[in-house]
């Protein structure tokens, strides 16, 4: 394994915490009067702006027996990953203990990777971060006596999003951008699931449905606490995935990473079809009603 080194505190620190105040006084205000989605983008990608300019960057893409250099589309991709993976932990905070249980395994996750090669300052920074959600979670976990709201979400997203850019030495193959996306696997396809059927009912990609992957689980006759624990113990896999890259080739772990996705994606699909099957029949009917007709065709039901 190459070896990623400490990122300068002392340099790095103002912007991180510049962003980190952006987005969280962004979902604050959120919280207590409602902004138009449009404002929370542009203020998010005011933040994410602010860490890829000061350094926060993906630089190099590893592929089994090639290291490819983003040049200059590590500045877009950068940019993408932190709005990105900032707008899919605020999405999936729908449920009391799902957003921080997830955060919290992440950055757990990163803290051993981070002291596995040799970078202090980005593992003590991912320990006190898991630390913080999890003291928050002993309060959070249903029946929850205190809430996140936007102002910890869009705060704890940023965060997370920011933990694999912490490496600013030589690239290592154990934190970088296939890692960065197995960890957060979960909140980023549920926030593509929901995209993709949003454009499909030709809605906005930022209006609130129930269709979530809590809300498809528990529509399947699971109570809460049992689906955060389903859905801890599929996190806790996929980080014990990620930390299996510290012993194991990496030819072997990027495949394990691809398969992992690809189940993913399976279960999602899976998912999708397995629930709220009246839902789909509603839309299905409404959609064929509202085409045109051949002419002497009759409806069915």
């Amino acid at each position: 394994m190459l070896r990623g080194g400490d990122f300068g505190t002392a340099t790095f620190a103002p912007p991180l915490i510049v962003a980190f105040a952006i987005c969280h006084f962004t979902g604050l205000f959120d919280d207590f009067h409602e902004l138009r989605a449009r404002w929370k983008l542009l203020l998010q990608s005011l933040a994410a702006i602010i860490l890829v300019v000061a350094g926060f960057r993906f630089r190099m893409i590893p592929l089994p027996g090639n290291l490819v250099d983003l040049g200059y589309l590590s500045y877009p991709l950068s940019f993408l990953w932190i709005v990105g993976v900032s707008n899919a932990i605020n999405m999936i905070d729908g449920m009391d203990g799902l957003a921080g249980g997830l955060v919290a395994i992440a950055a757990f996750t990163y803290g051993i990777v981070y002291t596995s090669v040799g970078n202090s300052a980005a593992a003590i920074t991912a320990f006190i971060l898991a630390g913080a959600v999890l003291g928050f979670l002993f309060h959070n976990y249903p029946p929850a006596k205190i809430f996140m709201g936007d102002s910890g979400s869009l705060f704890l997203g940023i965060a997370i999003a920011t933990l694999p850019l912490l490496g600013r030495g030589a690239y290592s193959e154990s934190s970088g951008l296939f890692v960065g996306i197995t960890l957060v696997l979960i909140p980023v396809f549920d926030v593509f699931a929901a995209i993709l059927r949003r454009l499909r009912r030709g809605v906005s990609v930022m209006s609130p449905d129930k269709e979530h992957l809590h809300h498809k689980v528990m529509s399947l006759g699971f109570e809460q606490r049992t689906v955060l624990l389903m859905i801890y113990a599929v996190d806790l896999l996929l980080s014990c995935l990620v930390l299996s890259g510290l012993i194991l080739p990496y030819r072997i772990f990027f495949s394990l990473l691809v398969l992992s996705w690809f189940i993913t994606v399976l279960s999602f699909i899976w998912l999708h079809f397995a629930t709220n099957p009246e839902q789909r029949h509603d839309d299905y009917c409404a959609k064929k009603n509202s085409g045109p007709k051949r002419k002497g065709a009759e409806d069915k039901p």
